[in-house]
């Protein structure tokens, strides 16, 4: 019986400009130099040439990469249905990289929303004001409109 894989997840980078609780990295984790462009344009075809439809961008922060921009772009470009950016979404506070990321075909965003207030969510970040960006970003992604908005929850004693 043959397999059917429905979605590849490029881990862009081990960055990261939060300080989460519950991070599984280690917290001097730098970005990987190992993994150029060419290696992930490489998988991003390979799976799709297998029918694999939909593609996560995720990290540590794949906000904090270089890559990601041109990577979207040839996602959407191979035919990759669902590309979609998996964040802490602190960068999506700033309008203009919001549509940057529209603009290179993420069609689809899933931020990390780490409590029901600014409090309890920037003592799981460990990054005072992080809850106002994700709410910012929330803001700035309902403007464009045509992008999906969901959320992940690390359930936590804190939280």
């Amino acid at each position: 019986m043959a397999i059917k894989i429905r979605n590849l997840i490029l881990e862009l980078n081990s960055a990261c400009n939060n300080n989460c609780i519950y991070c599984y990295l280690p917290q001097s984790a730098e970005i990987q130099k190992i993994n150029s462009n060419n290696y992930f344009k490489k998988n991003l075809l390979n799976f799709r040439k297998k029918n694999v439809e939909s593609v996560d961008f995720t990290g540590g922060e794949p906000t904090l990469s270089g890559k990601l921009f041109e990577l979207a772009r040839f996602a959407k470009g191979i035919g990759y249905f669902n590309r979609t950016l998996v964040t802490n979404g602190r960068m999506l506070a700033y309008e203009d990289y919001c549509q940057k990321v529209f603009d290179s075909g993420i069609n689809a965003v899933v931020l990390s929303f780490d409590g029901p207030n600014e409090k309890i969510a920037d003592a799981v970040t460990g990054v005072p004001g992080s809850f106002k960006q994700v709410v910012k970003a929330i803001k700035n992604l309902k403007k464009i409109g045509s992008i999906k908005i969901g959320a992940t929850i690390v359930v936590n004693k804190i939280n």
